[in-house]
């Protein structure tokens, strides 16, 4: 083969790599891949997954507006941790999935002036 043909074959191999890790990547962050209660609450383990999926979505809100190093972050942080703690405890996991996977936002892109709520 010629040098020519080679160099084709190795740019078509590097831009078919570097599109599927562009697809992969957008895939991870554009799934909403955490776990979710749906429909009516009706059991107790539907109940209690429930009010800790609320809790958990309170405490990330609030993880997202509060400014980079704050204690506010830092708080909901560990809040968020104790309810991921607490939904792998009474098997929320087991029925739901896992109630932590949501991308951690860049907090430099964010506007310093937004409050924690």
């Amino acid at each position: 083969m010629s040098p020519e043909v080679i160099q084709r074959i190795v740019s078509g191999v590097s831009a078919l790599a570097i599109c599927a890790c562009l697809a992969a990547g957008s895939l991870a962050f554009s799934s909403n891949a955490e776990a979710r209660v749906s429909g009516p609450r009706d059991t107790s383990l539907e109940q209690r997954c429930g009010f800790l999926q609320d809790e958990f979505d309170k405490w990330w809100d609030r993880y997202v507006a509060a400014p980079a190093g704050s204690p506010g972050e830092t708080k909901a942080y560990q809040m968020m941790g104790n309810m991921e703690n607490a939904w792998a405890d009474i098997g929320c996991d087991d029925a739901f999935g896992s109630i932590g996977f949501k991308p951690i936002p860049l907090k430099q892109h964010l506007a310093p002036s937004v409050a924690l709520r």
